[in-house]
């Protein structure tokens, strides 16, 4: 599933956008999700509370904050370097201030759909060749992760408890139903409630493990021996 936002004040071009995106997306046989906006207040909450947003359609001449405004909070206060960004105006004499933002490409109004599909196309096989990513769905939305995000998961009855670097998610799921996306890349079960990124434990010890923030995981008695199992195997890749 691709993300993508479109934040254009004028809500004609925004849907004319959307409409084009989600026509090619079918034809092509590609799963996207698209939300249209009309501010760049509106979009930056949107990015920093709803989802990870892979593609972004960012008009240049918005209202109190501009693209370019948005782009650098994007950039240097979220450090978010994954997201493309394609910028969307009538005028062409940004150059200089758009290059800081690394964008993907610039489009002039009134849109050539060509042009559009042409850059959406380039969109998806960077998106596709990009630090690989988690995917899950909360309510209605379907949200994604960086991998190297994630220290582990908790299972909380009928709920998934996601540790991750900056904070916590909880979504409705299992353990089970998440762990054959997840193991091959390196997650593995301690315990029945908790699905461990391999890559995230500080110290092994025999009945738990110390995340790198900290956190104490148990071991359970029956995984004893996987897990033992798992961090030879591990360490010995690298001798």
């Amino acid at each position: 599933m691709i993300n993508i936002a479109v934040c254009e004040d004028d809500i004609f071009l925004g849907g004319q956008i959307e409409t084009a995106l989600c026509r090619h997306a079918e034809a092509e046989g590609v799963a996207i999700q698209t939300e249209v906006m009309t501010s760049a207040e509106q979009c930056l909450r949107y990015i920093r509370e709803s989802n990870m947003v892979d593609l972004l359609f960012l008009d240049i001449e918005l209202g109190a904050m501009s693209g370019i405004e948005l782009a650098e909070i994007i950039r240097n206060e979220l450090h978010n370097d994954y997201m493309q960004i394609v910028y969307v105006s009538s005028k062409q004499s940004y150059a200089m201030e758009l290059f800081e933002s690394h964008p993907l490409h610039f489009l002039v109004k009134p849109l050539d759909e060509k042009k559009l599909i042409k850059v959406f196309r380039k969109a998806i096989k960077l998106i596709n060749k990009s630090e690989e990513t988690f995917q899950y769905k909360k309510g209605h939305s379907h949200k994604k992760v960086f991998l190297s995000e994630i220290l582990y998961l908790e299972a909380s009855n009928r709920e998934i408890i996601m540790h991750m670097n900056m904070g916590t998610e909880i979504f409705y799921g299992t353990l089970k139903s998440v762990y054959p996306e997840l193991q091959k890349y390196g997650f593995f079960f301690c315990h029945k409630s908790y699905l461990i990124n391999y890559e995230k434990v500080k110290i092994f010890e025999t009945n738990q493990l110390i995340m790198q923030n900290g956190d104490m995981i148990p071991i359970s008695q029956g995984q004893r021996k996987a897990v033992k199992e798992l961090q030879l195997e591990r360490e010995l890749r690298y001798l």
